[in-house]
């Protein structure tokens, strides 16, 4: 069953997950591949920019074919929704901002993972530990 790890960044800042999900890359480095899930064209140019020439990372948009992951890929979703094939990832990073626009669509995928039975992580991150 997928792990689901919950992040709730209390920024409000504008691509503030993007930064977030940038910051949590960085830290793990080439150990891990990713497949980095976003809604909006925005956000994707935003996403390419920090992680220029980072191989081990997939940027995916809302409406592209679903990757096939290894056993190694986890999934990052800035999504507004859980995507159809979040369960082919061993683990599943989902961000979500406390304080930002989309608080309920944000509630609304917690619910939907723990309703379904996943076991979840819940992270609250403070606005300083965001870049």
């Amino acid at each position: 069953m997928t792990r689901v790890e919950f992040h709730v960044v209390e920024s409000g800042a504008s691509h503030a997950r993007v930064h977030y999900a940038n910051d949590w890359l960085s830290a793990l480095g080439k150990h891990v591949q990713a497949h980095v899930l976003l809604d909006d064209a925005s956000g994707r140019d935003a996403f390419d920019r920090l992680l220029a020439n980072q191989p081990h990372i997939q940027v995916l948009q809302a409406g592209d074919p679903p990757p096939r992951p290894d056993k190694q890929t986890v999934l990052i979703n800035l999504a507004h929704e859980v995507p159809a094939f979040f369960s082919r990832y061993r683990c599943a990073l989902d961000i979500a901002d406390k304080c930002g626009k989309d608080v309920e669509a944000d509630r609304a995928r917690y619910r939907f993972y723990r309703d379904r039975g996943y076991p979840i992580t819940l992270h609250t991150v403070d606005a300083q530990e965001i870049a």
